[in-house]
């Protein structure tokens, strides 16, 4: 795997951390899974309901965008906290969201470029 790309993966997780961080939430499982050409980032948030979790879904479920994949996932952690989840939606291809009783499991798809 590229070096860019693990420091791509690096500011996503990254991102992710920082999000909950700023919403107080201080126990969560975040797993990365690398693949030869794709990654899955599983995320679980026990005692979270989906409502609470809408600002970064709808951010996050923007559509891939090859500008932001080339030049612009250098900006994560340097912009603004909103401008960084919608940086982040940028360079994930699809977000998967799982309501379970006792958690919410987010798991977000990146292929490598």
């Amino acid at each position: 795997m590229p070096k860019q790309e693990s420091r791509k993966l690096a500011k996503i997780t990254s991102a992710i951390i920082n999000y909950l961080f700023q919403r107080n939430y201080n126990k969560f499982d975040l797993k990365l899974n690398r693949f030869k050409d794709k990654t899955t980032i599983v995320l679980e948030i026990p005692d979270a309901k989906i409502s609470t979790l809408k600002e970064m879904i709808d951010k996050v479920s923007k559509t891939k965008d090859s500008e932001v994949e080339m030049y612009g996932w250098e900006l994560i952690g340097e912009s603004g906290f909103n401008d960084e989840l919608e940086l982040l939606g940028m360079l994930i291809d699809k977000v998967e969201i799982e309501e379970k009783e006792t958690s919410i499991v987010l798991t977000f798809y990146r292929t490598m470029v």
